[in-house]
């Protein structure tokens, strides 16, 4: 605790005012970013699995009896 203060106490309001707007928006712009690609990843990843359940729905009906005829 109290290197901290010290360290407070050094630095002046000015750029301990600069340095938290700096860490501010390099984190906010990480943050969103990696928010941004997160989400894209997962839109995309959603989409390939609708896309893929279509076709397998397609591919294998599920419910639906088919007209055939044994004799």
């Amino acid at each position: 605790m109290g290197r901290v203060g010290k360290l407070s106490k050094t630095l002046s309001y000015g750029s301990r005012l600069k340095l938290s707007k700096t860490l501010s928006y390099g984190s906010r712009l990480k943050l969103s970013k990696t928010l941004f690609y997160g989400s894209r990843w997962k839109t995309q990843q959603n989409a390939f699995l609708w896309v893929a359940l279509e076709n397998s729905a397609k591919r294998f009906p599920m419910g639906r009896v088919l007209d055939l005829e044994l004799y």
